[in-house]
């Protein structure tokens, strides 16, 4: 780490000659006669002269400040000129005079001086006059001088506890070569460490710290004064004491995807990671996205599994729900079996913003779900999928390309009612996560750039789900020829939708009526594709058999005569609501009637002759 504000190193003056000289110009000042030269002080002022690149008279006058507070001799001298600390005018008379170069010592004191700056010196209240305000060195410096490591005060109340280190993707080794060469900038601009869980991140930060040679402290970005008196005396006190003990900073927020403040973010003129908050817009810095990886997070699973459950339910979770490790702490101590654990790791996984989706709690088994064989063996080998996506995952990040390109996204085409949403819900239910229904109308915007990050949203917070896009003919259509800006950009969406799918962790379900309108590139990213036909006869009396939940009550009623209705699964379901409705209202058992009636205005809403209907006997 270097000085925050850079010059070429001056030379070292000779401290123990330098203490001497300060005693017998004290005494010349005071009319006293020298004293007897006392033994070596043993401080270790040379490595802060270093570090902080103290010119002659910056080094000269913090010696005189810590002698005046530490060295009984000097303080005496500097009694005989009032009770107290050492004025600055005493300061400078002293310390100007052993220089030779009066005309020069008053930068020593500026304000965005290095004495000054880190804090090395403090000076009393403005309202004195500037000769006549004492200066003196604070505990911090003292201690420093012994060799011994203290913070600040008003740190060490805001630093927080740091935790147990995390294993993480990229290798931290990478993060350290960055740190080190910020170190070397100048003003290093701030690093954002881009990490799901802040928990882990903090760690990350650490243990990259730590390669990089530096200890760390982490302060929480609520915490941090906003009265800029306050906020500036803190960058003081850290500058100071990151010099001291080669330390760098870790900026720690909610976990919220706001940007953190300008203001608290820059100037602090170490090398700074921010965890849990990303970098503002005007901010000109770095971001890299870490990860913990899914060993570190697995180990916390089988821990608050206590040992139950299969050997590999551990992985799936740390695979599948992307938790804070303190999270993950409360869901063992609160949940007593692995069932229970998979429900609250469910439940915590669940985003906070769901206004650009729609989630389903999935009710529907796969056995409910009617379609052909050839659809139902496709919707198996998803549910397959989806359980051993962890372990498909695991060996293949032992490979050269990681787990890029893992994603399963799978393709439901078919006419409308045939069932594709259905199926959806029921793998969903089969996995035992939650479906996320994409709105369309919230995600797609005319604002250039404003659908990709919506779509960066939706891919990021719902992990742990399985992400259904109903008509997705109208984000995944075909890319067209450029021909102005407006296609470009629309194109770009389109790409950035492939590369989302490929690396999305869950199950991603696209559902159509018109797939000649799916993008073609699609096609090859997608892992399944399953076209659901009209049902036959057989298939859709199984579908009105099914129609009717166990708690209505219903006549006996022909469904093998209402399968010969050409009709879809989803129009059947319109039919039976419509005759429970009018059952219900007329207070009595669902019965045929109620049935015809329902079913003769679901044709007239569709649009369809009633002959179907009218031209058959349903006594």
């Amino acid at each position: 780490m270097t000085a925050a504000v850079h010059r070429l190193k001056p030379p070292l003056l000779d401290f123990e000659e330098e203490l001497v000289a300060l005693d017998a110009r004290l005494a010349h000042l005071s009319g006293s006669a020298p004293p007897a030269r006392g033994e070596p002080v043993g401080w270790q002022i040379e490595a802060i002269a270093r570090r902080f690149a103290l010119d002659g008279f910056e080094q000269r006058a913090l010696l005189f400040a810590a002698a005046a507070e530490l060295r009984g001799t000097t303080r005496d001298l500097v009694a005989r000129f009032g009770a107290g600390p050492p004025s600055v005018g005493l300061l400078m008379r002293v310390c100007e005079t052993l220089g030779g170069q009066p005309e020069t010592g008053w930068h020593a004191l500026r304000p965005d001086g290095a004495l000054r700056r880190a804090r090395l010196l403090a000076l009393g209240e403005p309202h004195w006059r500037v000769t006549e305000r004492p200066v003196w060195v604070e505990e911090p410096v003292l201690q420093a001088l012994h060799g011994q490591v203290q913070l600040d005060e008003e740190l060490l109340a805001l630093a927080l506890v740091l935790p147990v280190g995390i294993s993480s993707r990229p290798p931290l080794a990478a993060v350290a070569r960055v740190l080190q060469a910020l170190g070397g900038a100048g003003l290093p601009p701030p690093l954002e460490l881009g990490c799901d869980d802040p928990e882990c991140g903090l760690s990350l930060a650490r243990e990259a710290f730590a390669q990089a040679g530096l200890g760390t402290v982490a302060l929480p970005l609520a915490a941090l004064p906003r009265e800029a008196g306050g906020l500036a005396r803190l960058r003081q006190a850290w500058l100071r004491d990151a010099m001291f003990h080669q330390l760098g900073l870790v900026l720690v927020g909610d976990g919220s995807t706001l940007p953190a403040p300008l203001e608290l973010v820059t100037g602090w003129g170490t090398p700074v990671m921010l965890v849990g908050a990303s970098l503002p817009a005007a901010a000109i810095g770095i971001h890299i996205r870490a990860e913990a990886s899914s060993e570190g997070h697995a180990e916390l699973w089988s821990a608050a599994l206590g040992g139950q459950g299969e050997a590999d339910m551990a992985e799936r979770l740390a695979h599948t729900f992307r938790l804070p490790a303190a999270t993950i702490r409360a869901i063992g101590h609160s949940s007593r079996s692995p069932q229970e654990v998979w429900v609250a790791a469910r439940a915590a996984a669940r985003p906070r913003d769901e206004s650009l989706v729609e989630r389903i709690d999935p009710r529907v088994r796969l056995a409910d779900v009617v379609v052909p064989d050839q659809v139902a063996e496709v919707l198996q080998a998803l549910v397959h999928a989806g359980r051993g996506h962890h372990r498909v995952a695991r060996a293949w990040a032992k490979g050269h390309s990681g787990e890029r390109g893992l994603g399963v996204a799978a393709l439901f085409c078919g006419a409308s009612g045939t069932g594709k949403t259905m199926a959806a819900e029921a793998i969903a239910c089969e996995l035992g996560l939650d479906l996320y229904r994409v709105e369309l109308s919230a995600v797609v915007s005319k604002y250039i750039g404003e659908t990709e990050r919506n779509l960066r949203r939706v891919f990021t917070e719902t992990v742990g789900g399985v992400l259904l896009f109903d008509e997705a003919d109208a984000l995944f259509g075909k890319r067209s020829e450029v021909r102005d800006s407006h296609d470009r950009y629309a194109n770009l969406e389109v790409g950035y939708l492939l590369q989302q799918m490929e690396n999305c962790r869950g199950i991603a379900v696209l559902t159509t009526n018109m797939p000649d309108a799916i993008d073609s590139a699609f096609v090859r990213r997608l892992r399944f594709i399953a076209r659901f036909p009209l049902p036959n006869g057989s298939e859709r009396q199984c579908i009105w058999e099914g129609a009717f939940p166990p708690g209505i009550v219903c006549e006996p009623l022909d469904f093998a005569r209402l399968a010969k209705l050409s009709l879809t699964g989803g129009v059947i379901r319109n039919i039976a609501l419509g005759a429970t409705f009018r059952a219900a209202g007329l207070g009595r058992a669902v019965a045929m009637a109620d049935v015809i009636a329902a079913a003769r205005m679901e044709l007239v809403k569709l649009g369809r002759p009633l002959n179907e209907i009218d031209g058959r006997n349903w006594s």
